[in-house]
């Protein structure tokens, strides 16, 4: 989960060795700038900087992850805000962002507090996506996702089981690999099936 390739520009911590893992320790805190063309918004991990938005201050241990676009920006205010950062316009994009609201709410009340201020649905070309190896990538307080699908149905199972991904994989972690698939993406997948259920039925679930 990493490109400098272009339209967009992105990093996952929990994947990708961008970083300094000190003692094999893949969080951190501190503060992250960057210096890139005016026309790109940049999105990363940890609390904008109100005096200059390409500051970002992490205070709480987390992977540092960024992308950085072209975008269009789509906010829903509510319990968990929401916004969603587009490549071109689209109709039907605030009800979108709306459903990953609704979404986000269902796993909170299963798992707990959502561990963050904020989300943030951010786009990427699907070829550039598939290249690096994703359809869709939970980073912490965000997620990468291709356009292919964002042009689509809403799928609530696939935002159930990546969102799952904020409690389970990310806020959540084992120190090693030993059990890991089960407590990442077999949560995750429990996720998705009681947000199916929730909102198509049982018989779905």
């Amino acid at each position: 989960v990493y490109s400098l390739d272009g339209p967009t520009y992105y990093a996952d911590g929990s994947d990708t060795s961008w970083y300094p893992h000190l003692h094999r320790e893949t969080r951190g805190v501190g503060t992250l700038s960057f210096d890139l063309p005016s026309e790109l918004t940049v999105l990363a991990t940890g609390d904008r900087d109100p005096a200059d938005p390409r500051r970002f201050h992490v205070a709480t241990p987390l992977h540092f992850s960024f992308i950085a676009g072209k975008y269009i920006e789509q906010h829903v205010d509510g319990p968990i805000p929401v916004t969603g950062y587009g490549l071109k316009q689209r109709p039907g994009f605030p009800e979108y962002i709306a459903n990953v609201q609704k979404v986000l709410a269902i796993l909170q009340s299963k798992f707990g507090r959502f561990p963050h201020q904020r989300f943030i649905v951010a786009e990427v070309p699907r070829d550039q996506a598939n290249r690096t190896g994703f359809d869709g990538a939970s980073l912490d307080g965000i997620i990468l996702v291709d356009n292919e699908s964002l042009d689509g149905q809403f799928s609530i199972p696939f935002f159930g089981h990546e969102l799952s991904h904020q409690w389970w994989g990310n806020f959540v972690a084992l120190k090693g690999v030993a059990g890991s698939e089960m407590l990442d993406e077999g949560m995750a997948q429990y996720g998705a099936l009681g947000v199916v259920s929730e909102l198509m039925g049982r018989g779905s679930a």
